[in-house]
C-alpha cells in the first residue's frame, strides 16, 4: 500500500510481510500517516519561515541601500547647487567683463574717428553693432541679468555625479566609475571650492 505525501516524491509504502498483514497493522499505519502529515507541515512551516526571512532580509538591504542614497544624494544637493550657482555667477562676470572691454573698445575706436575721418560712417556702423553686442552680453541689464536667474538653484540630477562617489544619481545602486571620470568629478569639486580665484582665467570669446 502507497500514500502519497505532500513533500516532492515522497510517499509511505507499506507491504505484507511473513509475520503480519496490512490489516493487522492498520493502526500503526495510520498513525504514521498522520506523523507524516505532521512532519510536512512543519517543514512546509520551516519553509515558508526561512522564504518569508530571506524576503525580508532583502528587503531591509534595499531599505538600507536607499537609505544611503538619498543620504548622498542629500548631502550632494546643496554642492551641486553651489557649483551651479558659482557657474552661472562666473558667466554673469564674464559676459560683464566682456561687455566693458567691447565697449571700451569702442570709445577707443569713437576718438579713432577725430583723428582719422576717413570712413568715419563705415566705422560708426561697426561700433554701433559692437554696442548693440556688448548690450546683450552685459548682465546688468536686459535678459541677461542675473536678477532673472534663481538664486536657489535646483540641482538635476547628473548635477549631482561630482559628489555621490560611486553612486548613480537616478536608482539606488552604484556604477562603475573609470579613472576619467572619477577625474572629472574631481575637477568639478575643486571648481565648486575655487570658482572665484583667478575669475578671468577663461579667454573671452573674441580672444579665444
Amino acid at each position: 500500500m502507497e500514500i502519497a505525501r505532500a513533500g516532492w516524491d515522497m510517499k509511505g509504502t507499506w507491504t505484507d510481510d511473513k509475520r503480519t498483514k496490512l490489516e493487522k497493522r492498520l493502526p500503526r499505519i495510520i498513525r504514521d500517516v498522520e506523523a507524516g502529515i505532521v512532519a510536512d507541515e512543519e517543514a512546509k512551516l520551516a519553509a515558508q519561515r526561512a522564504h518569508d526571512e530571506y524576503v525580508a532580509e532583502q528587503e531591509r538591504k534595499r531599505a538600507e541601500e536607499r537609505r544611503r542614497w538619498q543620504a548622498a544624494l542629500d548631502e550632494a544637493r546643496p554642492q551641486a547647487a553651489e557649483l551651479l550657482r558659482g557657474k552661472e555667477f562666473r558667466r554673469a562676470y564674464e559676459s560683464w567683463v566682456s561687455a566693458s572691454e567691447i565697449r571700451a573698445f569702442c570709445d577707443a575706436l569713437e576718438r579713432a574717428v577725430l583723428d582719422e575721418p576717413a570712413g568715419s560712417e563705415n566705422r560708426t556702423r561697426w561700433i554701433m553693432w559692437a554696442r548693440s553686442a556688448a548690450d546683450r552680453l552685459d548682465p546688468t541689464c536686459g535678459d541677461q541679468a542675473l536678477a532673472s536667474i534663481d538664486f536657489d538653484i535646483e540641482p538635476e540630477p547628473d548635477d549631482l555625479r561630482p559628489f555621490i562617489g560611486d553612486w548613480n544619481p537616478h536608482q539606488p545602486y552604484r556604477d562603475y566609475r573609470s579613472q576619467r571620470d572619477q577625474q572629472v568629478a574631481g575637477n568639478a569639486r575643486l571648481q565648486a571650492d575655487t570658482w572665484h580665484h583667478g575669475m578671468r582665467g577663461k579667454a573671452a570669446w573674441w580672444r579665444k
